[in-house]
């Protein structure tokens, strides 16, 4: 049998379309089919069907939902007889992936993405055509579709979107600008605020001679952004509206960075991939392109430093603004994450050695030595249009030595404090999240409806996680793999402070690691003060009043304060009227803090 839901719901036996025609039966199988050879919780599928008020007779349902559906199965092929196979806590579709097209599509458009970064883009187009051939309309188009099958065909409508980007870079790679422009133009319209497809288009027109309409474009999307989003066109279009005016040469079919140094065979592109669920954040990102987009003119390259607390989201500010900007380095993107502050990561050397060997240098002609290998790098991309990220970084003798030379190409690094010696960069401080788009990023995790549905708890879980993204992201993980937990219950259980980082950690967010690294900086007299902060201080403090608490001096209070800021424990609040600032802990590390001082308590009680 094949499975096709990329389009309208079919089950292909012989030619036959064998799919149940009853709406919940459809609903069941695109839940099973979307995971197979794995157990589907049985909670999940009653979750699809009813939601959070399932009908009294649920079980005993799906267990008749399963019945009918197995009875389909046995019909075609009788002597298999496991095509659905029931399991304690609920049900497996077992059939290999490529009988389901949305796996072969997956993997097709992989295929291509690979290709295209490897530097065959008439391999990668023609991986990524067959890829979307199998779509046949809309996921799931005749099928009804609750939260969880909602959330589902908006991430494959967006890899569908993304498989189509390719393809569009892929032909223009292979020169076909002529070709695209009809398709190009009906894109713009029916994805009218996707710059990419603008951005091709602009391409296109400017290669087949048409400079003129290709401009014209330009001032139209820039009109649409203002009149509807209130926005300008980011900087990369911006910037491609400059290169069209000034014609040149980088525009040209194959040339790369001419003028720029020669160009390895297939340029570095070690970026990680952009976060898809990115939240909010225009505002620094846009600051950081426009930053790149200035060359200096002491000859350094441009550099920009995201700086905020773990969690916050130095790093998707930071990927983000790469994959934005990739097209403008076409001698290709270097990545290191320095691990600093974990302690764990590569030493610059290694880092270095690495370097070097994606951009062409053979081994036998890397030095030994740090300072050389620095050098070495310098020299061998001083006319190179070369993008490097670097990120976790802890002082400005790290970012320093693994600067490209030249002034045209871009570094971007991400810390938790400012980096004290690298001058002549631009800090962009990335602060938590309002509520507003902390919940916009949950709704895009756990889906909008889910979130409508029980605002108010959505509220208070984002509020619980400090309206960090990284905090948000684990407990929208934590939600999605656990549909059937209402967003209510999963907020009185953030509620407990000595639970709620274990509630929030897996092997993806390791949030109780990112604090344990700052508190273990403390020192032991340092570390109880902040318990009884944690236990006692209220929804903000004034260091008079930490210092009565504490029993410790003013001026040693305010010493503790300065370092927990640092750490980025304690939050300033700003000042009263009597000029008096005052603080306040944050949820996450408070959290932290008071599962340390039971411990410790418990610990003095058995003593």
């Amino acid at each position: 049998m094949e499975f096709n839901i990329l389009g309208s719901f079919e089950i292909l036996s012989g030619g036959r379309d064998i799919a149940p025609s009853a709406p919940k039966l459809r609903r069941v199988l695109s839940i099973l089919l979307l995971h197979p050879n794995q157990i589907v919780q049985t909670a999940a599928l009653i979750d699809e069907l009813w939601g959070d008020e399932p009908v009294r007779s649920a079980m005993t349902t799906m267990q008749t939902y399963i019945y009918l559906l197995r009875k389909i199965f046995d019909a075609e092929h009788p002597s298999a007889g496991n095509t659905l196979v029931t399991k304690p806590s609920g049900y497996i579709v077992v059939t290999p992936e490529e009988t389901i097209d949305l796996f072969r599509f997956e993997a097709l458009a992989e295929e291509g993405r690979s290709a295209l970064t490897a530097g065959d883009p008439a391999r990668a187009g023609a991986r990524l055509r067959e890829a979307l051939s199998l779509w046949r309309g809309p996921a799931f188009a005749d099928v009804q579709t609750g939260r969880l099958l909602d959330a589902h065909v908006t991430r494959l409508e967006e890899a569908r979107l993304r498989a189509l980007q390719l393809r569009v870079e892929a032909d223009l790679r292979c020169g076909r600008h002529r070709e695209l422009i009809s398709e190009l133009k009906a894109l713009v319209i029916s994805h009218a605020y996707h710059e990419d497809f603008y951005k091709h288009l602009m391409l296109a027109l400017y290669r087949s001679g048409r400079q003129c309409e290709a401009l014209d474009l330009y001032q139209g999307v820039r009109r649409l952004f203002v009149k509807d989003l209130g926005v300008e066109p980011s900087a990369e279009l911006r910037r491609l509206q400059r290169d069209i005016l000034e014609a040149n040469p980088r525009l040209d079919l194959n040339t790369g960075a001419r003028g720029h140094g020669r160009r390895s065979a297939k340029p570095p592109a070690q970026l990680p991939p952009d976060i898809a669920d990115f939240t909010a954040r225009s505002e620094e990102v846009s600051v950081a392109e426009a930053a790149l987009n200035e060359e200096t003119a002491d000859g350094r390259p441009s550099i920009v430093t995201f700086i905020g607390m773990p969690g916050v989201g130095k790093t998707a500010c930071a990927l983000r603004t790469a994959h934005r900007l990739r097209s403008r380095y076409p001698d290709g993107q270097l990545y290191a994450n320095l691990h600093s502050s974990s302690g764990g990561g590569a030493s610059i050397e290694t880092v270095l050695h690495g370097f070097l060997r994606a951009i062409g240098v053979s081994d036998e002609k890397i030095p030994a030595a740090r300072e050389e290998r620095a050098a070495l790098f310098r020299a061998r991309t001083a006319h190179s249009r070369l993008l490097v990220v670097l990120d976790d970084a802890a002082s400005a003798e790290q970012v320093t030595a693994l600067l490209p030379g030249g002034r045209h190409s871009g570094v971007l690094v991400t810390g938790r404090t400012l980096l004290a010696g690298l001058t002549g960069t631009c800090e962009v401080k990335v602060t938590v999240m309002r509520v507003e788009d902390s919940l916009e990023l949950l709704a895009r995790i756990v889906g909008r409806t889910r979130v409508e549905r029980e605002r108010r708890a959505a509220e208070l879980i984002v509020r619980s996680c400090d309206n960090l993204p990284l905090a948000v992201r684990a407990a929208g993980a934590r939600l999605t793999i656990i549909p059937a937990l209402s967003l209510e219950r999963f907020h009185r259980q953030l509620a407990d402070e000595q639970q709620r980082l274990d509630r929030l950690d897996s092997c993806d967010f390791e949030l109780r690691t990112q604090y344990e690294i700052s508190y273990q900086r403390l020192s032991e007299i340092d570390r109880a003060a902040a318990w009884w902060l944690s236990l006692f201080a209220g929804d903000s403090f004034t260091p008079k009043g930490a210092s009565a608490l504490l029993g410790r001096d003013l001026a040693s209070t305010r010493t503790l304060l300065k370092q927990l800021v640092s750490l980025h424990f304690v939050q300033p609040l700003g000042a009263d009227a009597a000029g008096e600032a005052y603080y306040c802990l944050f949820q996450l590390p408070r959290a932290l803090l008071c599962t340390h001082a039971m411990g410790a308590i418990v610990e003095g009680l058995r003593a």
